[in-house]
């Protein structure tokens, strides 16, 4: 059977990246995204937690603050446990395995200096490459991948 766990979102933090590491000294960051949908009086918004590691997490507590539009890839994970009164808790998360920083639409002009515009980071350490569209007719197309 095939399967699938896949989430993306994009939405603000509302509070700032909480860095730590765990006792092996892995990072490991969590952030609280919230997303809006609808419009008017029907607009409704989701908070998320979202939990990113390593690079990543290094990465979103250096350069990310409350209020940065960030586009989280990942995937749903619900942690379960007991209470000591015997009460079943349930906790649903985003395992973030990538996560980028977006322009604000608020905040200007952003100086090129602010390595969290652009700046995207993955577990894999590798970076979101952008595709000048117009350049696409000049690509033979026996070297197009698909």
């Amino acid at each position: 059977m095939i399967s699938c766990n896949k989430v993306i979102l994009v939405g603000n933090l509302t509070q700032d990246p909480e860095l730590r590491h765990t006792a092996d000294g892995t990072a490991v960051c969590n952030l609280n995204v919230a997303t809006n949908e609808g419009w008017g009086e029907k607009k409704r918004t989701e908070f998320h937690k979202v939990v990113v590691w390593k690079k990543t997490a290094e990465f979103a507590g250096q350069y990310l603050k409350k209020g940065n539009t960030v586009f989280v890839e990942g995937g749903i994970r619900t942690k379960k446990w007991e209470t000591d009164s015997g009460e079943k808790r349930y906790s649903t998360e985003i395992n973030g395995f990538s996560l980028q920083s977006m322009k604000n639409e608020s905040s200007g002009g952003n100086s090129g200096d602010d390595p969290s515009r652009n700046e995207s980071s993955n577990s894999g350490g590798s970076q979101n490459k952008t595709v000048d569209i117009s350049q696409i007719d000049d690509i033979p197309d026996d070297e197009i991948p698909f």
